[in-house]
């Protein structure tokens, strides 16, 4: 969806392009993994970084993605999940 809709609308100057969360630290988050002790290890084992991200984390992707210097990126799925995509 992303490619496509940048196709149609970048002739006009539009850029499209998405962020593709990992573990997301969040009250909904910690919930789910309230009741499942071995969970949480098992998600950072296959997180490189060996840690959850934070809103802000995302909030600043964007934030860099909306900037003069992404003038020339369009129709990208931009991964940020501290390596999970990189499947060590």
């Amino acid at each position: 969806m992303v490619r496509t809709l940048a196709t149609e609308v970048s002739p006009r100057g539009v850029r499209v392009n998405a962020i593709a969360p990992g573990g997301i630290e969040s009250d909904m988050m910690l919930k789910a993994l309230a009741g499942d002790p071995e969970r949480s290890p098992k998600i950072l084992g296959r997180t490189s970084m060996n840690c959850f991200g934070r809103a802000e984390d995302m909030g600043l992707v964007a934030a860099c993605l909306c900037l003069p210097a992404a003038r020339f990126v369009t129709g990208v799925v931009l991964p940020v999940d501290g390596g999970v995509s990189i499947g060590f």
